[in-house]
């Protein structure tokens, strides 16, 4: 499928609704420095599990997504609960920031999932960012948004292609993270629905990204608003 490049800057109104993604991707990619004997599977599940996928549905944000079944889950919606979050702390350690990150009402973090098995002491993860936007944004201007962001922060603009998923337009982007250990490669999938945008961020080391690539994309694909 040909690549294609954002052509022009997103508007400063859209700028100013939307908090700088990229900050918050180059946290939570290294999501777990080793396993956990305990799951952190909390996050509210359909029980819809086939080929390997498990579906979860997370309802204050209106959507649902299917991940790896072997993989450990956190939501926002668990974290609501300020003992669970500590359970989840207690639990799982090394997911204390992330359970920071859900916890907190600010963050657009609201969904994080990560394979136990680490590589190089690194989790090969996901985390479901979702975004107010103002009402009359529009998918182009949110595509363009994240596109920027990410040029800005790594000084070029990353590879694109625009996919048709049963769950909607999507624009997927991968970049490497600049100057980190193991040059991890974040593959972002960019869904937008009117008012709320949605980015997708899965994470690995670039030597393993052919391992995962079929992986990702079958777990964006599964995607769905509501």
């Amino acid at each position: 499928m040909a690549l294609r490049r954002a052509s022009r800057r997103p508007s400063g109104r859209v700028y100013s609704s939307v908090v700088t993604f990229l900050l918050t991707t180059l946290v939570l990619l290294p999501i777990a420095c080793g396993g956990s004997d305990q799951s952190a599977q909390t996050a509210a599940q359909t029980g819809q599990s086939a080929n390997g996928f498990t579906r979860y549905t997370i309802e204050s944000q209106n959507f649902s997504i299917a991940v790896p079944e072997s993989w450990e889950i956190g939501s926002v919606d668990e974290l609501r609960n300020e003992d669970t979050a500590d359970r989840l702390r207690q639990e799982n350690p090394k997911l204390a920031d992330a359970v920071d990150q859900l916890g907190d009402p600010g963050s657009a973090i609201k969904l994080i999932a990560y394979n136990p098995d680490t590589s190089d002491g690194f989790s090969t993860n996901l985390n479901v960012a979702v975004f107010a936007l103002p009402d009359d944004a529009t998918e182009q201007e949110f595509f363009d948004l994240n596109v920027a962001q990410v040029r800005d922060g790594i000084g070029k603009a990353p590879a694109q292609e625009e996919l048709d998923f049963p769950g909607g337009h999507a624009l997927h982007i991968t970049w490497v993270i600049p100057g980190a250990s193991g040059s991890p490669v974040a593959d972002q999938y960019l869904l937008f629905s009117p008012g709320r945008g949605y980015v997708l961020t899965y994470g690995t080391l670039k030597e393993s990204m052919d391992e995962y690539a079929d992986t990702f994309e079958q777990s964006a694909e599964s995607f769905r608003y509501g």
